[in-house]
């Protein structure tokens, strides 16, 4: 009898083992499955919105670019332009009705990114590995918190810790200019231009 009992014991677990081992089969496969993709490629944007996209981000930039050289006196210490502004405006123009080129996302998201940035800068500048980590996770965490989700923002949080010196001996005036003002004034412009055509309205909010 006791014979018969651990054989059905030993089956019941061998039963449950395999179960386990099917489980965590099916479970990997549908994470593999995830990769795979199959969704179609949305629709080319039209010429006239690819027109006015491109004449949105060549004049906001050469603008900014051109007051940046214009006032030397005062953007020597307190430059306009930043390389992650580049993105902001690929979204405001590219990407209007999108959340992250709503103007509460722009200017917000730009300003506690690179509020992120400095302080992390400021706090491990001896340790550039986790100044960095620090700066981007704490960004994208507090975007999330604030509703200010800007995907630019995490260029700019490790721009404070990563540039040039020039940003990083301005400390938290960082956060002022060139973040704050260089993305107020691509919003305007995008303000101004995208709503040139009749299909596009910008912006969905403002804060």
């Amino acid at each position: 009898m006791k014979t018969k009992v651990i054989r059905k014991k030993k089956l019941r677990q061998n039963a449950s083992s395999m179960e386990d081992y099917e489980r965590k089969r099916i479970g990997l496969k549908k994470y593999l499955l995830k990769m795979k993709g199959g969704e179609a490629v949305p629709p080319r944007e039209d010429i006239l919105s690819i027109l006015l996209a491109w004449c949105g981000v060549f004049i906001s930039v050469a603008f900014i670019f051109y007051m940046d050289s214009q006032f030397r006196s005062v953007t020597d210490e307190h430059p306009l332009l930043f390389a992650s502004m580049g993105a902001s405006a690929v979204l405001i123009f590219g990407l209007p009705d999108s959340i992250y080129s709503q103007p509460r996302n722009v200017v917000g998201g730009h300003f506690i990114s690179a509020l992120s940035g400095v302080t992390a800068y400021q706090l491990l500048y001896n340790e550039p590995i986790f100044a960095a980590a620090f700066a981007v996770s704490f960004a994208l965490a507090l975007m999330f918190l604030t509703r200010t989700m800007h995907p630019p923002g995490g260029a700019t949080a490790l721009l404070a810790v990563i540039g040039s010196e020039s940003f990083q001996d301005i400390g938290y005036w960082f956060v002022l200019t060139p973040c704050v003002t260089s993305t107020t004034i691509l919003v305007l412009f995008g303000v101004i231009i995208n709503n040139v055509s009749r299909t596009k309205k910008y912006p969905r909010y403002w804060w």
